[in-house]
C-alpha cells in the first residue's frame, strides 16, 4: 500500500510539474485552449461524453490557474459523474425533459443533449477572471 501511494504521489507531482511547464512555455496556447472550451461548453447542445470529460478537466485546470470563479472543485468533481452515461439514462427514465423533436428519437443523441443541459447550468455562473 504504501509503495501504491509512493507512485500516486510521484504522478500527482510530475503532473503539476508539466502542467506549469506547459503554461510556461506556452501560456496563450494554454488560455486559448481553455477559454474555447469553457466557450464550447456554455453554447453546445450536444456534448459526446469524451469531450465532456476533457472539457470538465480544462475548466478545473483553469480554475486551478486563476482563470475562471463561481465554481468549486467539488462542483467540478460532481459533474464527472452527472455527465456519465448511467446517471443520463437514470435522469431520462425517471424525469420529464422536453426534448427537441429531432433529438427525442434517437438515445445517444437524447444523452448528448441532456449532457449539453447539465454542462450549461453547471457552468451558468462560471466567471472568467483574466
Amino acid at each position: 500500500m504504501a509503495n501504491l501511494l509512493a507512485a500516486v504521489k510521484y504522478l500527482t507531482e510530475q503532473e503539476r510539474k508539466c502542467r506549469e511547464n506547459i503554461l510556461f512555455e506556452k501560456p496563450t496556447e494554454v488560455r486559448d485552449l481553455i477559454y474555447r472550451t469553457y466557450a464550447r461548453l456554455k453554447f453546445s447542445f450536444l456534448v459526446p461524453l469524451r469531450e465532456a470529460i476533457e472539457s470538465i478537466s480544462l475548466v478545473k485546470w483553469g480554475k486551478n490557474l486563476g482563470l475562471f470563479s463561481g465554481i468549486e472543485d467539488s462542483e467540478l468533481s460532481a459533474m464527472l459523474y452527472r455527465v456519465m452515461e448511467g446517471h443520463l439514462k437514470f435522469v431520462l427514465k425517471t424525469r420529464k425533459i422536453n426534448l427537441p423533436a429531432d433529438v427525442g428519437s434517437d438515445k445517444l443523441l437524447k444523452e448528448n443533449y441532456l449532457r449539453g443541459l447539465i454542462l450549461q447550468e453547471a457552468f451558468e455562473n462560471l466567471k472568467i477572471i483574466a
